[in-house]
């Protein structure tokens, strides 16, 4: 033998190696595909801008699960149906006519009273969110929060907490609006600025800052020597500056009553504070 290590316990072969006593080759996964990229990103994204502008108005609407909330009457209604349905079908396997009719008459009795009850309930919670839903739009709502992420998927932490405060302003502005629904006239064009807001003025900003090229946002210098990210920025303060000041105004109004119930046991027991 050709054996270079004489005595030594080993085996030597020329045959293939066993393949089940060789660790595989682990191959790396490409984590780097657009798609993949792209989706986390994305996720990041949500995840540093916190809850959406969508979500966190419907924590101020009234009626958020009144079209999905069966009444009493509509619930009985309904079962009273579906028991006069068995008695019904039981009627037509036995061939009972009494039953047959009496069942009948239920069934349509009841499938009239539920059918009442469930389009009155809808044309409820649909003038519900008819009302709340006049100020802002929720076709507007959902672009503004999906430009926001789009940002955000590739903006720093200033800009991301600039977002965040703008949206928690806007979703107090509209819930102070909706407390003073119909008793505050003069809140319209707080209304109508906080609308704009939403629809036009921070999406054409946003819009307007990706339209510049990534790598040239932060040093190319645009106006008067600011760079894209200091305009958008800029935009972003005097749009949080304004809600400031529209929040600061409804809240005082929200407190109009009670400055009148102030003033009225001030004049009831003549003390004055």
């Amino acid at each position: 033998m050709n054996d270079p290590k004489q005595g030594k316990n080993f085996a030597v072969s020329n045959g293939p190696v066993n393949s089940r006593l060789v660790v595989p080759q682990v191959v790396p996964f490409d984590d780097t595909a657009p798609i993949v990229r792209a989706r986390l990103e994305a996720a990041r994204a949500r995840l540093r801008l916190g809850a959406s502008l969508a979500e966190r108005l419907s924590q101020h609407q009234p009626y958020p699960d009144s079209a999905g909330t069966l009444g009493t009457r509509e619930i009985v209604a309904v079962v009273g149906a579906a028991v006069s349905a068995v008695g019904l079908t039981l009627g037509l396997i036995q061939g009972a006519v009494v039953v047959i009719g009496t069942s009948a008459v239920f069934a349509c009795g009841f499938g009239a009273a539920a059918y009442l009850a469930g389009r009155a309930r809808h044309q409820a919670s649909g003038e519900a969110l008819a009302d709340n839903g006049d100020l802002l739009d929720a076709k507007d709502i959902a672009l503004l929060d999906a430009a926001m992420e789009k940002l955000a998927a590739t903006a720093e932490q200033d800009t991301i907490d600039r977002l965040s405060d703008l949206k928690a302003q806007i979703s107090r502005c509209v819930a102070l609006i909706a407390s003073a629904k119909g008793t505050q006239a003069y809140a319209d064009e707080d209304q109508m600025f906080i609308r704009a807001c939403v629809r036009r003025y921070l999406p054409d900003s946003i819009s307007g800052f990706l339209r510049v090229p990534q790598k040239d946002r932060e040093t190319l210098p645009i106006d008067d020597g600011k760079t894209a990210l200091a305009l958008l920025h800029d935009q972003i303060d005097m749009l949080k500056s304004q809600l400031q000041a529209k929040e600061e105004r409804l809240t005082q109004m929200a407190g109009e009553s009670l400055v009148q119930q102030q003033r009225f046991l001030a004049a009831k027991t003549g003390i004055r504070k």
